[in-house]
């Protein structure tokens, strides 16, 4: 197959140029057994060829050996693209053209005569160099056809002209093994180009694999960026309006469009999370927390919903159970907030009721038990897929996306656990799952002594606001001044530079996404100038960041930056306050 073959497209020359590319790399050692292998030669003839002759044939070996080393080396610093690849691969056939005219020399004009027990060494010796040639150059067929093809051919012609019938024989043998040998070379090349084929396939299949889930990420980071930056105003001003006097109708109103956007921006976050977990990008951070008020702050959280509908919403936690625990809090309360949420959807009358017991020393399990429309059998495990749901049908009298209970599966097995469901339509579900527990490594009596921070104590300082949203910048200019602070405004990142520059700001708080300069960018140059300013011993002005874009990476890239703290919107008030708190 001739490199002609291979140019129709990238493809074929990619696959051609690794071709070239192996038998580049399998060569070098074969030549030095070439070298190893004409000394045994020229011991072996000394006694019955010329010695002017077999001294020129063994330098001139030695010196073509050293071209096509020296070829390899240049093959390596070149690093040829797939284009080159057939000028490379010229080179290499001259190369083994002259070796195989070599070895021809041995096997005709410094032959042994009959009657030397050298003819027999000699003999087995180039068949040896036909037949190791063949798995270092088979790769590239025609790099073999001259090596192969000069050292045998002419012996084998040589033995048939020499009327001994002995020789005769061995010389038609010869040209047997000379067929079989480029017939396997042949069958190895084309196994060889299926090789690198099949491999450069799958490469370029895993390459466009990565750039579509990269494509995908992006696209979801950019989407939860533009719903989550006017979500952030939606919720900010309903906020600030049920903080006014306001009539029952108007209150209630607000409340429901209140609710409304938080339904969405939860949406919103199952999303990413059931992006995170395909991507294998979803991490637990463990820490000591409460269960007894964990699980108190979730069923508060559902009170008012589950008194709407009439339902007792209940608890029971084992008196053998620990009340301090080691884990991944905020995951656990996700599992418990989908299951709870579930259960209040798809239950009409009666109770939901979360249970938690100790299985062993080594597993707890959580329980949601409810008396709502239950589960059909073959239900059961399907209803934990991605976008699945109980009832799919249009007529459906439940909404949702089909994401809780599947992500709630992933992060219950990412933690180590189980989770299932015992259900009987028209009767009831219990949703359960089972999970390793930890003790609590530090005491969390003493801790839960300490004083929270008291949202009522007004906070003071000159706060810069680097926002490039209008409504943003009033949601936040008013939750910053219902906590006593002074605000400047920034519509930009260089806006920012220069104003934070100009006048001495208590803390920034900067957006990430903003025209002309973004807040990254904004973050390093303040930092730079602090840097060459810090002999006065200013200390360095407090920067975080206020951003809509809410992957961990997001958060990662606003540390590396230079930003000390992180609040992703759409953000309550309360949120707003607790970080700033920890800086004013």
């Amino acid at each position: 197959m001739t490199h002609a073959e291979y140019r129709p497209s990238d493809f074929a020359a990619r696959v051609f140029a690794e071709q070239i590319a192996l038998v580049y790399q399998l060569t070098p050692h074969t030549l030095a057994m070439s070298v190893i292998g004409a000394t045994l030669v020229l011991v072996v003839l000394w006694s019955s060829a010329s010695t002017a002759l077999l001294v020129g044939w063994y330098v001139t070996h030695h010196l073509v050996t050293l071209a096509r080393y020296r070829l390899i080396l240049g093959y390596r610093r070149a690093a040829p693209e797939p284009a080159a690849a057939a000028l490379w691969a010229r080179r290499f056939v001259i190369g083994t053209t002259a070796a195989g005219l070599l070895w021809a020399t041995v096997g005709t004009i410094l032959f042994p005569p009959p009657e030397s027990q050298a003819q027999f060494f000699v003999g087995i010796y180039l068949i040896g160099v036909a037949a190791t040639g063949m798995f270092t150059l088979a790769a590239y067929f025609l790099s073999y056809v001259p090596l192969a093809g000069l050292t045998l051919v002419p012996m084998c012609l040589w033995l048939l002209a020499s009327g001994i019938p002995g020789q005769q024989l061995t010389g038609a043998a010869t040209f047997l093994f000379v067929y079989i040998v480029f017939s396997n070379a042949r069958r190895f090349e084309r196994m060889t180009i299926d090789s690198i084929s099949l491999r450069l396939q799958l490469k370029s299949a895993k390459e466009a694999a990565e750039a579509a889930s990269q494509a995908k990420s992006q696209f979801l980071a950019n989407m939860s960026h533009e719903i989550r930056t006017p979500l952030n105003g939606v919720l900010g001003l309903a906020e600030l309006l049920l903080a006014t006097p306001l009539a029952e109708q108007q209150r209630s109103r607000l409340q429901t469009l209140y609710r409304s956007g938080q339904t969405l921006l939860d949406l919103i976050n199952d999303i990413l999370d059931f992006s995170r977990i395909e991507a294998g990008k979803l991490e637990l951070r463990t820490s000591d927390f409460d269960l007894h008020t964990m699980l108190g702050d979730v069923l508060e959280a559902f009170a008012a919903t589950a008194a709407s509908k009439g339902l007792t919403l209940s608890s029971h936690i084992g008196a053998d159970v620990p009340a301090g625990l080691h884990g991944d809090l905020a995951r656990l309360r996700q599992v418990l907030t989908n299951l709870i949420g579930n259960a209040i959807k798809f239950t009409d009358s009666g109770h939901v009721r979360v249970t938690v017991d100790k299985l062993d020393d080594q597993y707890l399990r959580f329980a949601v038990q409810d008396t709502g429309i239950g589960v059909a059998d073959g239900e059961q495990t399907r209803i934990f897929d991605a976008f699945a749901q109980a009832d799919d049908s249009p007529t459906r009298r439940h909404g949702g996306s089909g994401l809780g209970l599947a992500i709630s599966r992933q992060i219950v097995t990412l933690m180590g656990g189980q989770i299932g469901v015992d259900s009987h339509p028209g009767k009831g579900s219990t949703f359960w799952f089972s999970l390793p527990w930890q003790a609590s490594r530090r005491d969390l009596a003493a801790s839960a002594s300490a004083p929270l921070a008291d949202f009522s104590r007004p906070l003071s300082g000159h706060v810069l606001l680097v926002e490039d949203n209008s409504v943003n910048q009033l949601v936040a200019q008013a939750f910053l001044q219902r906590f006593g602070l002074q605000v400047s405004l920034a519509d930009n990142g260089l806006e920012a530079v220069r104003m934070s520059g100009e006048q001495c700001f208590d803390l920034i708080l900067m957006d990430c996404q903003m025209p002309q300069l973004d807040g990254f960018a904004a973050t390093q140059q303040i930092r730079a100038r602090e840097k060459e300013t810090a002999a006065g011993g200013k200390a360095p002005v407090p920067i975080i960041a206020l951003t809509a874009n809410a992957f961990a990476s997001d958060r990662e890239r606003c540390t590396s930056s230079g930003m000390d703290d992180f609040i992703a919107k759409p953000f309550k008030e309360a949120e707003l306050y607790a970080v700033l708190a920890r800086w004013l």
